[in-house]
């Protein structure tokens, strides 16, 4: 009987922790894409040196959506701001739900000249993804190309990828987890002992 006892407050604890809430409900996906008629005329069509990109950013187009974000497509005539993130945003749908992607902070920002004069700026920010009424974290890797003819430069392209990561439980749940199994098994001495 007490073994019966302390697998039923066992399954009891760990049935109220899972029950916790968790720190996303959109499952892991990816997305990809591109953005085209990139312009920049405040810094002279210089790639490295813009603080504004304009142009239409697609999403999901030609089959590089994945996991949750899978049928999620979207043209976006909007604008890269290099000096707001939260401000960025992406849209779409896969049809049936509403996607936003919406920009935080910046975790890594690069730029390089290549040998034969290509400029190449890349960006990958941290935000918040919502699909219908699920959400989750997500990470935007955007990198912007511009060729160079000797010292014409030619148009801006992006190209995007956005990617979710996987469900992880709250720390709440986890502690209340170890603590119920801790409970369980302190329980269990006691009744050792005292016999």
């Amino acid at each position: 009987m007490l073994k019966l006892n302390r697998i039923v407050l066992a399954a009891a604890v760990m049935a109220l922790a899972t029950s916790a809430t968790k720190a996303a409900d959109l499952p892991p996906g990816g997305l990809g894409g591109f953005g085209s008629v990139v312009t920049n005329p405040e810094a002279g069509n210089n790639l490295l040196t813009a603080n504004v990109l304009t142009g239409n950013f697609a999403l999901g187009l030609f089959g590089s959506s994945s996991g949750s974000l899978a049928g999620v497509e979207g043209i976006n005539a909007t604008s890269f701001d290099t000096s707001n993130f939260p401000g960025f945003t992406l849209n779409g749908s896969n049809g049936t739900d509403a996607f936003t992607f919406t920009g935080g902070t910046l975790v890594e920002e690069n730029s390089s000249t290549a040998a034969e004069g290509t400029r190449y700026r890349n960006f990958t920010l941290n935000g918040i993804v919502t699909l219908g009424g699920d959400s989750n974290t997500a990470t935007l890797i955007i990198g912007f190309v511009q060729a160079m003819n000797g010292s014409i430069a030619g148009p801006i392209t992006a190209n995007i990828s956005l990617v979710t990561p996987a469900l992880v439980p709250e720390p709440t749940s986890v502690a209340l987890a170890g603590i119920g199994l801790a409970a369980a098994g302190l329980f269990g001495l006691r009744r050792r002992l005292v016999k």
